[in-house]
This record gives structure tokens, C-alpha cells and sequence, in this order.
């Protein structure tokens, strides 16, 4: 559910991310199939609130998702420990913001576009 309408992005994805996306993918089949009922799925309910729960267990009426940013188990990967990864590595999420800028204008796309 987007903030606004104005929030609406469109981001395109060349066959390179693609295929990373297909393959992590596939890991995430492998890694349910070994974690078995102690797998967990992310449900949202119809007011937007999130659920995490076993595999094994029932859940009430709500649409299971599918997420990119899970740990093996498939927990959600939260943004606090993303966030202390990148510090370990001296980035923050805002440095990829100016990467992508930089690249995209050395690639020739107007500064205006970007």
C-alpha cells in the first residue's frame, strides 16, 4: 500500500537482475523444503497489519506474501539489521541513492531524469 499516489515508481529490471532474483528464488524453495512446518510465511491481513507464522500452523483469513529480504528460515530480514550490516561496512542506504545517480549519468541518462 503506497503512502500516496504520487509514490508510485516504476523501476525497470534487466535480465541480470532478473536471473539473481530467479536464483534466490529458487534458494527460498530449497530452504522451505529444508526448514519443513518450522518455515515461516508472511501474511497480510486486509487492515495491512503483517503476520509471521510456521509453516505447520494455521493462519486466519489473510493473503500470504512473498518477500525478497527473508533469512533462510524465512524471517523477515528487518531494516535495523540491514542497517548495521551497511554501518559495518561503512555504507548507509542513501550512498546506493547517489551510486545509482552517478552511474546512471555516466551512462549517458540526463541529469534532469535522474
Amino acid at each position: 500500500m503506497l503512502k500516496t499516489d504520487s509514490s508510485k515508481r516504476y523501476v525497470i529490471v534487466d535480465d541480470y537482475l532478473l536471473s539473481e532474483l530467479r536464483r534466490w528464488q529458487n534458494q527460498q524453495a530449497e530452504n522451505e523444503k529444508q526448514f519443513g512446518d518450522s518455515y515461516v510465511y508472511v501474511y497480510r491481513e486486509e487492515n495491512g497489519r503483517i503476520l509471521r507464522q510456521s509453516k505447520g500452523l494455521l493462519v486466519p483469513a489473510a493473503e500470504k506474501i512473498s518477500l525478497v529480504c527473508i533469512r533462510n528460515d524465512g524471517q523477515l530480514v528487518l531494516a535495523n539489521y540491514l542497517t548495521t550490516i551497511l554501518r559495518f561496512k561503512g555504507l548507509n542506504a542513501h550512498s546506493f541513492r547517489h551510486t545509482h545517480a552517478t552511474q546512471l549519468i555516466e551512462n549517458g541518462a540526463a541529469p534532469k531524469d535522474v
